[in-house]
């Protein structure tokens, strides 16, 4: 067996106190549901505003102190794919082990263990841990379980046989494939208070308000427990079977972006090892410089052109407003410029029409059939089309369908008109049926909500 490792990115956060942060972007724990006869989490409704967090808010997760690492995924192992003939998109199944060894620093060295895809028994409320839409089992009552834990090497080499763990883990979160994506799926790995015990760490040895010791060092190192599951294993097996070690370099280097050193009769690494190394570096202060920086500007238009186009004036004249409008019509102007370069005339007006247009947003249309002449097979070896011709192509034009063909048309748009009036219905059907039920659990929440206060 030959290991291939792949260096990833890995960022350490210090808090010296306790420290409130944006939390998650989804927090299953608050859905409503029946235990025993009971129901729990009466004052909620099974909708979606429930669970996701309300942008704009004040932070509300609570960041224990000390050392929080986070580490990336490699970007090979963050990319989906949609295949022919298969539904959803399809990504990669992630390292789900990791060992995190701190040393240096005058301490002694500890190692720990985080298993990403370990699954809380229903119940549980472990602290510093997400949790997940789960669909309860037999007996079971609890819709989301805790997800991720740490444990101590030495506790971990003797833990239970009997732990229960997720079937998937991929960047997007414990599941592979994906009928569509949303803001919570795409920015699972990357988002700490998402990750935080699947893709995280907490060390909470150091709670002093004094920056971390000279050289103290983590490493992290990431591998499957499962080797079936290892994308060197399944790249080998599913896609090149039968490539020699040199062209599934060539391959791997075009897919992922990894290369490696084969040797003479040295075989094709078929394990992934991901690992990464930080060391701090002497400090003066625990106040982050960056928390005091300006965030960012608003720029606010009725399309992309307008919000870049008012950013830009703003930047080049803080005063004149007269000024920073001449400015914004020029630069939106140009970004128009493959639509307005054939108006030689009134272009002054189309300009403004197409301002206008870019301010909405285009519906699908009624879908007509047409009978149009084919077009001449006869194709200069250069790829360039024929010269035009006007006489031949106004006789063109002028060609009249037979009765047979036109009643044909006719009879197809108008079936075609009855198929799309149909499906607005349905699609009007299901907008009414979403929204009954939105209300109808509303309503089911505030009368559990006045059961309570009586």
């Amino acid at each position: 067996m030959t290991t291939l490792l792949v260096p990833v990115y890995l960022d350490a956060l210090y808090l010296p106190t306790k420290t409130n942060v944006l939390e998650e972007m989804t927090d299953y724990s608050k859905l409503p549901y029946y235990k025993n006869s009971q129901l729990v989490n009466r004052g909620s409704a099974y909708i979606s505003e429930t669970v996701l967090t309300v942008p704009f808010t004040q932070p509300q997760l609570s960041l224990k102190a000390g050392i929080h690492l986070h580490w990336s995924l490699p970007d090979a192992l963050t990319n989906g794919i949609a295949r022919d003939g298969e539904q959803g998109i399809t990504f990669p199944l992630v390292p789900n082990r990791w060992l995190i060894i701190r040393r240096g620093g005058n301490l002694v060295e500890k190692k720990w263990v985080v298993e990403s895809d370990y699954l809380y028994p229903e119940g549980a409320t472990p602290e510093d841990t997400i949790n997940i839409l789960y669909y309860p089992a037999t007996n079971e009552y609890q819709p989301y379980r805790f997800l991720g834990r740490k444990l101590e090497l030495g506790a971990w080499r003797s833990r239970p046989t009997n732990s229960q763990y997720i079937k998937e883990l991929s960047a997007i979160g414990p599941f592979a494939t994906v009928d569509n994506l949303d803001n919570e799926k795409i920015a699972f790995a990357g988002f700490y208070p998402n990750c935080r015990s699947v893709f995280g760490f907490h060390d909470g040895d150091f709670t002093t308000n004094t920056t971390p010791p000279k050289d103290l060092r983590y490493d992290v190192i990431g591998w499957y427990s499962d080797g079936k599951n290892d994308y060197l294993d399944k790249f080998i097996k599913e896609q090149y079977p039968d490539r020699d070690p040199l062209s599934l370099l060539d391959s791997l280097q075009s897919k992922a972006g990894w290369t490696v050193e084969i040797g003479n009769n040295q075989s094709f690494p078929d394990r992934l090892l991901c690992h990464a190394s930080l060391s701090f570096a002497p400090g003066a202060s625990v106040t982050n410089p960056q928390a005091s920086k300006l965030q960012g500007t608003i720029a606010v238009g009725n399309n992309q052109e307008e919000a870049i186009a008012a950013y830009v004036a703003r930047q080049l004249d803080t005063t004149n407003t007269e000024n920073r409008k001449t400015i914004e019509e020029q630069l939106e102007a140009i970004q128009m410029s493959g639509r307005l370069v054939q108006q030689n005339l009134d272009f002054g007006p189309k300009f403004r029409q197409g301002l206008h247009e870019d301010s909405f947003t285009g519906q699908c249309k009624e879908i007509s059939w047409q009978v149009v002449p084919e077009s001449d097979p006869k194709i200069s070896q250069s790829g360039s089309a024929n010269p035009a011709n006007a006489v031949q192509g106004e006789g063109i034009m002028q060609v009249t369908l037979s009765a047979t063909i036109g009643d044909r048309i006719s009879e197809v748009n108008e079936a075609q008109r009855e198929y799309d009036q149909q499906l607005a219905k349905v699609g009007s059907i299901r907008e009414q049926v979403y929204a009954d039920w939105y209300i109808a659990l509303l309503g089911a929440m505030r009368y559990n909500e006045k059961q309570i206060d009586k």
